[in-house]
């Protein structure tokens, strides 16, 4: 089902009827460059739309100067976080390749799996880190639920020094300075304006 909904966007998208299989209609498919991609069980084939030329890249980042941020964008219901930088085409005009396919693609996972590690990492600064440091010192007469408390945020202490021992190699392999826990936390706890999906706008 997941699958047909998100096959009928992207025909209502190009404005062009999406076919049944990838059989029906192969020339017509084949022309727009569009090919059909497993996402896994969970959502199945879609069909995507593969630049024959590499776009051009928006405004870019200089590495060395980027610091991971966040924002919100309207009809959103929290805020985003930035771990990385936009990945980059790297010779726009040119032809696309499926090695150079593969590996934006691949760019734009890695910096989903960072985004979504630093989100998670920004909440325990704010949110679990607290929470343990407040709970009094472990008693044997505790009782289960007191036990099930502390062990759910030891569990969230462990996955956030995973978290940001994964960020830091990250970041340290793509020449970003690493941030302190403490602008990590000035980040977590800092509020953002609103930005207007559409046009950009705040």
């Amino acid at each position: 089902m997941e699958s047909e909904i998100l096959k009928g966007k992207l025909a209502r998208l190009k404005d062009d009827p999406t076919p049944q299989s990838p059989a029906e209609d192969a020339e017509a498919l084949s022309k727009r460059e569009w090919c059909w991609a497993d996402l896994g069980e969970g959502i199945g084939r879609i069909l995507l739309d593969i630049p024959t030329i590499q776009p051009k890249n928006g405004i870019g980042e200089d590495v060395a100067k980027f610091r991971p941020s966040k924002h919100q964008e309207s009809g959103n219901y929290d805020a985003s976080y930035r771990a990385l930088p936009h990945p980059r085409w790297p010779e726009p005009g040119a032809p696309t390749t499926d090695e150079i396919w593969c590996a934006y693609q691949a760019e734009l996972g890695l910096r989903a799996t960072a985004n979504n590690s630093l989100r998670e990492y920004c909440y325990w600064l704010t949110h679990e880190k607290p929470h343990l440091a407040a709970l009094p010192p472990e008693k044997e007469s505790d009782d289960l639920r007191k036990r099930a408390d502390r062990a759910l945020l030891q569990d969230a202490e462990q996955r956030a020094a995973e978290n940001f021992a994964w960020l830091t190699g990250v970041w340290s392999a793509r020449g970003i300075r690493v941030p302190s826990v403490e602008e990590l936390e000035k980040l977590a706890a800092s509020c953002v304006q609103v930005t207007n999906r559409e046009t950009g706008e705040n």
